[in-house]
């Protein structure tokens, strides 16, 4: 691999091994916050649709991973850990 000679310049000044990077100003890591913030913006304004197919009690998730693992679902299955369905 051939580095253009700003290139090497630069790294020998950075010491970084990848010069057209600047090391510190992202790493990386999504910003968990802004995300659930737009998510809830999205669930407070209606604007989130989803689609329910099922939901199931928590003895029934074998069932409902053979159920996804056959690829013709259409909508979410939604485990009840509460065990309140059908309550």
């Amino acid at each position: 691999m051939t580095h253009r000679p700003h290139e090497r310049r630069r790294r020998r000044e950075t010491g970084c091994a990848r010069p057209h990077r600047r090391p510190g100003l992202y790493d990386g890591r999504p910003d968990l916050a802004a995300m659930l913030a737009e998510l809830l913006e999205l669930v407070a304004g209606g604007r989130l649709n989803t689609c329910v197919a099922e939901t199931m009690p928590l003895d029934e998730v074998p069932a409902a991973y053979a159920r996804l693992a056959r690829g013709h679902q259409i909508g979410k299955l939604v485990c009840d850990v509460a065990g309140s369905v059908g309550a």
